[in-house]
C-alpha cells in the first residue's frame, strides 16, 4: 500500500512556479500539449487534463470573477497510485469542486480516495496528501471522486486512505447495478467509522439514497437535484421537448421521462443512467459525442448551439450524485 502522508520535496516549489509565470505571463494562451487550460468564471465550468485523468467540475456561484486555470502531469509528489498533477492558480471556492479522477482502479476499492495537497500547506513546508471526502467510487466505470473546497496544488489518487465521509460505491455484476452509501466521522486525526447512517441502501429507481434515517453532517454544496437544478436548465434552452414531443422526449414530467428511460435513438442506453455521464445518452447528445454510441440526429440543445460549461457541470454532478429528484 501506498502512503497518503508522504511529503512532497519542496525543491519543486520553484519549478512550478517558473511554469505557472511562464504560462500567464504570455497574452496568447499556452502552446505546450501537455497543459489543459480554461478559463472559469462565476457561471462555473469544467476543465480537464490533457489525458483524461483529472476533471474539476466548479459548480456556479463557486467563483466570483474569472479565473484561467492550468492543469498539467507532475512527477513531484510520491506515494500515489497512479499520475500525480499540478493546477495552478489555488483560488478558494464559495461552494464545493467536485474533483474526479479516471483510471485503472486496483481490484480492492478499499481505501481509495483522490488525494489533494494544501496550497498553503505545501509553501509551508508542511505539505501532504489528504484524502478528500468522497463522493463516489465506481470500479465498473474506473472513476473515484470527491470534494474539494478549494483548488489545491496537487492531486492523485490514493489506495489506503482512511474513510473520511460519505462515500458511495457502485459496482456492476451480470448487467445489474447496486450502489452502497456508508457515512463516517472524524474526531481529531482519528477517523472513526459510523456504520451506515442512511441505512446502506438506496431506492433502485433513482439511485438516491434514503435520507429519512440519515444522522450525518453535510459538507459544502448540498446534491444536485433535478427540480432545483437541471430542470430550470433544460426548460431554458430545450423548448423542442417542452412545448412538443420530440424524439419522444417530453419535459412537463422530465425526471420520470429522463432516469432510467432507454432512450428513442439508442434503445441500449437510457436516456440518465444514474452514477454514469458515460452510460446516459442524453449526456451523449448534451457533448455531441451521440454518434460515438449509435446515435443520430443534432446534437442538444440544436436551436442554442450547446449548453454553457457551468450548465453541463451542473448536468454531470447531478448524474454523478444519482440523478435525483
Amino acid at each position: 500500500m501506498l502512503g497518503s502522508n508522504a511529503t512532497p520535496a519542496a525543491i519543486g516549489r520553484t519549478c512550478i512556479g517558473l511554469w505557472l509565470l511562464a504560462l500567464v505571463g504570455c497574452s496568447d494562451p499556452p502552446e505546450d500539449p501537455e497543459v489543459a487550460h480554461a478559463i472559469i468564471g462565476p457561471s462555473g465550468g469544467l476543465l480537464t487534463s490533457t489525458d483524461g485523468v483529472l476533471t474539476l467540475a466548479i459548480p456556479p456561484g463557486a467563483l466570483e470573477e474569472d479565473v484561467e486555470l492550468f492543469i498539467r502531469r507532475s512527477g513531484e509528489p510520491p506515494g500515489v497510485y497512479g499520475q500525480a498533477y499540478v493546477v495552478r492558480p489555488n483560488p478558494v471556492l464559495l461552494y464545493d469542486a467536485s474533483i474526479t479522477i479516471r483510471q485503472e482502479l486496483p481490484d480492492d476499492p478499499t481505501g481509495l480516495a483522490v488525494g489533494a495537497i494544501d496550497i498553503d500547506d505545501y509553501e509551508a513546508d508542511r505539505g501532504r496528501w489528504e484524502p478528500l471526502p468522497v463522493l463516489r467510487i465506481d470500479p465498473e466505470a474506473k472513476l473515484v471522486s470527491g470534494l474539494d473546497d478549494g483548488i489545491s496544488v496537487f492531486y492523485a489518487l490514493l489506495d489506503d486512505a482512511e474513510p473520511s465521509a460519505a462515500t458511495t460505491t457502485t459496482t456492476t455484476s451480470g448487467g445489474t447495478s447496486s450502489t452502497t452509501t456508508t457515512t463516517t466521522t472524524t474526531t481529531g486525526d482519528d477517523p472513526t467509522t459510523a456504520g451506515d447512517q442512511t441505512t446502506g441502501n438506496t431506492d433502485p429507481t433513482t439511485g438516491a439514497a434514503d435520507e429519512s434515517t440519515s444522522t450525518g453532517d453535510t459538507t459544502g454544496a448540498s446534491a444536485v437535484g433535478y427540480a432545483d437544478d437541471v430542470e430550470p436548465i433544460l426548460e431554458a434552452s430545450c423548448s423542442c421537448h417542452i412545448d412538443g414531443v420530440e424524439a419522444g422526449l417530453s419535459l412537463l414530467d422530465g425526471h420520470a421521462n429522463l432516469v432510467d428511460v432507454p432512450s428513442t435513438q439508442v434503445p441500449a442506453l437510457d436516456r440518465i443512467e444514474p452514477g454514469s455521464p458515460e452510460d446516459s445518452y442524453l449526456w451523449h447528445k448534451l457533448h455531441d459525442t451521440h454518434a460515438s454510441v449509435g446515435g443520430t440526429g443534432n446534437p442538444m440543445p440544436a436551436p442554442v448551439g450547446g449548453l454553457a460549461a457551468g450548465s453541463l457541470a451542473i448536468i454531470e454532478a447531478w448524474i454523478l450524485d444519482g440523478a435525483v429528484p
